[in-house]
């Protein structure tokens, strides 16, 4: 694979200007194991197709898989290693928009604005 494009300046020194408009930068890897991909299944994402490998392949990926919400959570460690700068970052998580403490409760709702069907 490519390596992408290299910054000009390491992260600890990148600003605005910094990120280019049009360029491609490849962020490294993460290798997942199986039993990874379980343990976080069952306690967020409790699907067969991410808990059980031998249900797994009778579904639709012929094996197990991680949830999307553990391979985003894998990306946003890569972004924030090799991208985000602790500038850009501190800016984010000081609106509060972000920024979530412990000691929470959370909540989630779902509103339907409209169904199509599939053909």
């Amino acid at each position: 694979m490519d390596a992408g494009m290299p910054f000009l300046r390491p992260i600890s020194d990148r600003y605005f200007e910094d990120y280019v408009e049009g360029d491609v930068h490849r962020f490294g890897t993460i290798a997942v194991a199986a039993d990874e991909i379980v343990a976080f299944a069952k306690q967020f994402d409790p699907q067969m197709i991410h808990t059980d490998p031998g249900a797994a392949k009778s579904g639709p990926f012929g094996g197990l898989i991680a949830s999307g919400w553990h391979t985003t959570g894998l990306m946003t460690r890569l972004f924030v290693e090799h991208y985000l700068t602790k500038v850009a970052s501190s800016l984010l998580t000081q609106s509060g928009h972000f920024c979530r403490r412990s000691n929470l409760t959370l909540m989630s709702q779902s509103e339907k604005l409209f169904v199509l069907a599939s053909d």
